[in-house]
Parts: structure tokens; sequence; C-alpha cells
């Protein structure tokens, strides 16, 4: 990973992250799509919460080691230091494991208190923050491009999740066998993960202090604003669930859950540039330059079509979620400054500037937490959706100025000519009122013919794309038939 920067690894690498973050989607709709057959929304507000409250808690005690890790894990590789690598790596997992566990004792002390929140909630919260030390795990795969592991052991625990969980439901535990599910997934997921990367490493877990110590300035940069906005979001969520109810939390949890959906289309590929970036040597601005163009290129479309039919995927879950669709399309709006903002973020973290990366962050989610303590109560989910979007604009207007500060020019002329097709065409759907089938073609085949007429998206990125997509035998037999659609698109 050290010399030449590989845009096919990247897309590979991106992929495969996406896959795995849309097949825990599709599973987690399935999921609910059933068991909301056999229970209430309030259901999901129960058991979002308690999942929440472990979010919150292993979020706030990670102290950023797993991203900061990953800087190193780049590095090493880059040198092919493969006991460096096993050193970064334990010293990390060891850290989650202890702190975690501890905290998981603390708060299973505490269910047994009354405190105003059911008892069952915080031990099942406790046993997923133990679970939750698999993030080490989890950041090294991504870090070493093997996020084909990540989909399969995202597929298996999903699948795992559903079965347990919805005969759970079936058999009447309610809102506590639904998060029993999510806890077996959460489990399911440390062990494998954790069996694939033994075997990558080959060395027994050890200990060091100074491993831990780089993981820990690192990544405390983007963990300092990254955990405010992260109690922003969960006490935003339990504000939620303590002023309107198990049900609004519930719609907001939707809505999160299906925006993330179109997110991941702009970040699988921009959250892997971090370690690539961090084990290059040189060449890194041009890389980010042309994966933003391409992130964007893929999610803008989907973006364009949430904001106009964002029903469609809320209907889906029955009649009662179709009121979440202003909170799903003020969260779709953010996906596009997000994708500017990892960008961004990815290459100063790379350069080792730990300072630009808590301005970035910290621009970014204070201004969201100072607005979901005010919203929230006022709005209800619609508040913290409109929150969280405020802060992804700010967070881009920060990324933009140090983007210019560290000599990285953003060219906004192509982004913007990037994201106007889709938006666009989305706008002529909306006003012409067509059918979601209609315009959601319409918006993806025309983007990509203007994307081709504009070389936005050039012939080399499709080769690219193609080659870290598709078997060898697979390119050879569809050469033939493509090449002449391809001569005609860019002449």
């Amino acid at each position: 990973m050290g010399g030449k920067f590989s845009i096919r690894r990247v897309v590979r690498g991106g992929f495969w992250l996406y896959a795995t973050s849309l097949t825990g989607s599709i599973l987690g709709f399935l999921y609910w799509l059933v068991i909301s057959k056999f229970t209430e929304p309030e259901t999901l507000g129960y058991a979002t919460t308690t999942t929440s409250i472990a979010s919150l808690l292993t979020g706030v005690f990670s102290l950023g080691v797993a991203r900061g890790m990953q800087r190193f894990i780049g590095i090493y590789l880059g040198r092919r230091d493969l006991d460096k690598v096993a050193e970064y790596l334990w010293s990390a997992f060891t850290f989650y494991a202890c702190v975690y566990s501890l905290i998981a004792v603390s708060l299973a002390s505490i269910s047994f208190f009354n405190i105003g929140l059911d008892p069952y909630m915080l031990f099942l919260a406790a046993l997923m923050i133990v679970g939750g030390a698999g993030v080490a795990f989890n950041s090294f795969l991504i870090a070493i491009l093997r996020t084909d592991i990540n989909f399969l052991v995202s597929l298996v625990a999903g699948s795992l999740k559903f079965i347990v969980g919805v005969s759970l439901v079936i058999a009447g535990w309610g809102w506590v066998g639904a998060t029993i599910g999510y806890l077996v997934a959460s489990w399911t997921s440390l062990f494998l993960n954790g069996f694939f990367v033994y075997r990558f490493v080959g060395k027994p877990p050890f200990f060091s202090f100074d491993a831990l110590k780089d993981s820990i300035i690192a990544g405390v940069a983007g963990w300092a604003p990254g955990v405010i906005v992260l109690v922003g979001q969960q006490v935003g969520l339990l504000t939620v669930f303590g002023v309107s109810g198990a049900l609004e939390s519930g719609l907001y949890y939707v809505a999160t859950a299906i925006s993330s959906v179109v997110l991941v289309f702009a970040t699988s590929m921009l959250g892997l540039l971090f370690p690539v970036l961090s084990g290059m040597r040189d060449g890194r601005k041009r890389a980010t330059a042309r994966v933003l163009k391409i992130s964007l290129a893929a999610c803008s479309p989907a973006v364009a079509f949430t904001v106009v039919y964002p029903w469609l995927p809320l209907g889906l879950l029955g009649p009662n979620y179709i009121q979440a669709s202003a909170m799903l399309q003020l969260l779709v709006v953010a996906v596009i400054p997000l994708a500017i903002t990892s960008a961004v973020n990815s290459l100063v973290y790379a350069y080792g500037d730990y300072l630009k990366v808590f301005v970035i962050g910290s621009m970014q989610n204070i201004p969201r937490l100072a607005l979901y303590s005010f919203l929230v109560p006022f709005l209800g989910g619609l508040g913290a959706a409109l929150s969280f979007t405020t802060g992804a604009i700010l967070g881009m207007i920060t990324a933009t100025v140090i983007a210019e500060i560290s000599g990285f020019k953003i060219n906004f002329k192509e982004l913007a000519l990037t994201v106007a097709p889709p938006l666009l065409t989305g706008v002529l759907a909306y006003f012409l009122n067509l059918h979601w089938l209609i315009g959601g073609s319409l918006i993806l085949f025309l983007s990509l013919f203007l994307y081709a007429k504009l070389n936005i998206v050039t012939r080399e990125d499709l080769k690219d794309i193609a080659h870290a997509l598709m078997p060898g035998l697979v390119l050879n037999k569809t050469a033939e038939w493509v090449k002449p659609l391809l001569d005609l698109l860019y002449g």
C-alpha cells in the first residue's frame, strides 16, 4: 500500500464496504418489517433507545483509538512491517476489551436501581458494550482494505439477528426479543472478525503502551468533536424518547437508517482514503480529488431520488412510518456536504495534521449539539434532522477553508457539474409529479448520460471501476457490446 495509489483497490474496497452497509440496512429493514407485523412502532423505540445507550457509552470512552490505529496500520503496511501492524492492532483491542468491560459492569450494576429506565434496557446495553470491543477488528479490516470480510461477517451477523430476534418477538418477548437480536449480531461480529484478523496477523495478542499512546494521540483529534455530536445525537434520541415517546424516536431511527444507506454511497470509498493516503508518499491530493468526484457521482442520483420520493422506502414499513418523510429528506440533504468534508478530513488526517482535523470536527459538531438541545424538545425528530444537516453544512464550509490552507484546491466547478444533473432532474420529476419508477429512471439515466458528455466520469474512471468490481472473464465477455455504447456516449 506504500508507493502508488490504486483507485481500483479503493473502489473495490469501497464496493464491499457499501455492500456491507447495504446488506445490514436491508436485513435491518426486513427485520423491522417482519417485527412490525407482530408489534407496535413503540417496540422499535424501546429497542433503539437501548442500542443508543450502548452506542453513547462506547463512543464516549473509545478515545478514537480505532481510528488513530488505522493511520499506523497504513504506515507500517506501506513499510511491510507486520510486527508493528500486529502491535498496534492488539494494543487497541486490549484497550477496548478492558475499558468496555469496566463500563458494562458499572451499567449492569446501575440496572438494580430505579433510575427511570427499564432494568432490562441497561442490562442488555451492558452486554452490547462488551461486544463493542470488536471495533478494533473492524477498523483493522478496513485499514487493510479487506472489506470483503466485513461484508461476509455482516451477512452472517445480520442473518442471525433476524432469526433470533424475530423468533423471540413471535414468542412474545416484545422489545426485549428485538434487542437480543441486536446483541447476537454484535457478539457474532466480534468473534468472526476476530477470527479472520488473527489469521491475517498470525501473532498472539500482546500490549504496547507506546502503540496505544500513538493511537490515542492520532485518534483523539477526530474523537473529541465526534463524541460531541455522538452525545448530541444519542441524547437527542433519548430526549425524543422521553419527551415525545417511543413512537417518535422509532420514526427518527427509521429515517436515520434509510439516510445512512444513501450516505454510504459517498463515504464507502472516502472512508478508505485515510489509511490508504497514510501509506502513500506522494499524489495524495490528486487521489483525494479523484475519489471525491467518483463518490459524489455515485451518491447524487440516490440523494435526488430520496428527496423526491421519501415516502417510498418509508411506506414499505407501513403507513405509520410515512410521517417521517420530512425527517428523511432533511437527513439525505446532508449527504453531499458530508462527502466533501470526509474527503478533506481524510487528507489532512493522513498528513498527521490533527489540529485541522479537530477544527473541522468541532465546527461541524458543536453547532449541531447546540441545535439538538434547542430544537429536539420542540420539534422532536424533525428538529434532530434539521440540527444534523445544519452541522453538515457548517462542517463543509470549514473543510473548504482548511483545504485551501492545506494547498488542496477543491474544483467546485467540477463538483457542481457532478451534483447538478441528478438534482435538477429530481426537481423536474417533482414538479411534473412523475411516477417514482419513471422519475427514478430519468434521474439515473440522464445523470449517467450527462456525466459522460461532460466528462465528469471519464473512460479511465469507468475502466478502473470495472476492473475493480468485475472478474476478468466477465469483462472480456461484455467488452464487445459495451464498447459501442461507450463510443456513443463519449464520442
